[in-house]
């Protein structure tokens, strides 16, 4: 099994009252496939193989197992759960849910690997971070986050301002929606920064999309023309960040 200190220390660290019910799901997963790989990726564990496969995102009662491209590992796996264009999720309250779980969760792991078994990883996830052939292109995932205040109300807005209920939860307060490949957008309760946010999103059926989200009963605090025909609709959430959407002249 390929266990690496750096995970051990996590563990050791935040002594989470779940750690019991991640260590199987640890083990599990490294043992599926012994290529696959763990280190800690964006403060959790992750393991991968060609790629980052899956994440851990504990909260206080649950554990959720975040599958990155989860939507095309191949096979039917039904506890693979999500409505986003790749991520799925598998989420675990206790180790017994993971022991029931256990075949379906390494069948995932031996799926993912069998469909990256080649000599060179996908092309798609390779992103060149600058023009230099020498340098090393390495995968980027954008996490855009809106601290609020309320919960639940938070989630109510952005299903409607985004048309679709969260991509998965990671814990007790975040919400996280996909917005494109490696490109997402989440809410946190964080009251102490709730309404400082602020983020645009270019889309290419800016008119489309505009119009769909006040189908919904949402509009604009703010539109906008710039001098080179750029266009421009902000919303604000109930905590005053501001979500703007771009679209081309037309």
């Amino acid at each position: 099994m390929n266990k690496r200190p750096e995970v051990d220390a996590w563990f050791a660290d935040r002594a989470h009252p779940l750690e019991e019910t991640m260590q199987l799901a640890r083990e599990l997963i490294l043992t599926a496939d012994d290529r696959v790989t763990e280190s800690i990726k964006w403060k959790t564990p992750t393991f991968s193989f060609k790629g980052d496969i899956v994440s851990f995102s504990p909260a206080k009662k649950f554990v959720s197992l975040m599958f990155h491209r989860g939507a095309e590992i191949s096979g039917q796996h039904p506890r693979l759960t999500g409505d986003a264009r790749l991520v799925r999720v598998m989420r675990f309250e206790d180790s017994a849910e993971v022991r029931e779980a256990a075949d379906e969760l390494q069948a995932v792991i031996k799926a993912w690997c069998a469909d990256h078994d080649d000599n060179s990883p996908p092309a798609e996830r390779e992103v060149a971070l600058s023009n230099s052939p020498e340098e090393e292109a390495t995968d980027i995932d954008l996490f855009a986050g809106i601290p609020v205040r309320d919960y639940a109300e938070a989630v109510v807005w952005y299903e409607r301002l985004l048309g679709a209920p969260p991509a998965f939860l990671p814990n007790d307060t975040e919400a996280v929606w996909e917005l494109a490949e490696h490109r997402y957008v989440f809410i946190e309760v964080r009251p102490e920064h709730a309404g400082h946010a602020m983020h645009t999103v270019f889309l290419g059926d800016f008119d489309t999309r505009i119009s769909q989200i006040a189908e919904r009963g949402l509009e604009p605090a703010v539109r906008e023309t710039y001098d080179n025909g750029v266009r421009k609709a902000t919303f604000r959430d109930p905590d005053g960040n501001e979500i703007g959407f771009g679209g081309a002249p037309v």
